[in-house]
């Protein structure tokens, strides 16, 4: 019996790893659903100044989460995470699918008001935070 149960342990730690390591070996993994863009969120999509402005670091809970954007022609180009939250594990599973869809939702948008990822509500949340101060910032 002890042996059964020992055999079992090894295939449940094995398939957490390969769900864990298969980013890195090319297979493809089911988008995480988003939920409708919350109304709490502030930074219209008027027209800011021209710049690379860096919010302040915002509590992710797992982590710390920083963005930098770059505005140009009034709008967003481009956004950077200088700081995230990056623990090994789970933590670091989450954000390297979060932030990639935060990102072209917000460039897209030219808004915070993005939808929350399923699974990544604290970085969701810091994100649009830390984009809401980078708004108010460029537009002086």
């Amino acid at each position: 019996m002890k042996k059964y149960l020992f055999g079992v342990m090894i295939i449940v730690i094995v398939g957490i790893y390969a769900v864990f390591s298969s980013q890195s070996e090319g297979v493809a993994m089911p988008a995480p659903f988003v939920s409708p863009p919350s109304d709490t969120s502030s930074a219209g999509t008027g027209q800011y100044k021209d710049g690379i402005y860096t919010s302040p670091v915002e509590d992710a809970f797992y982590g710390n989460l920083q963005v930098t954007a770059t505005i140009k022609d009034g709008a967003i180009a481009d956004l950077q995470y200088p700081v995230f939250p990056n623990d090994p594990g789970y933590t670091t599973f989450v954000n390297t699918r979060a932030l990639p869809l935060l990102k072209q939702e917000a460039i897209g948008a030219k808004s915070a008001k993005v939808n929350t990822v399923s699974g990544a509500s604290d970085t969701s949340d810091a994100f649009k935070e830390a984009l809401t101060a980078i708004f108010a910032e460029a537009r002086g």
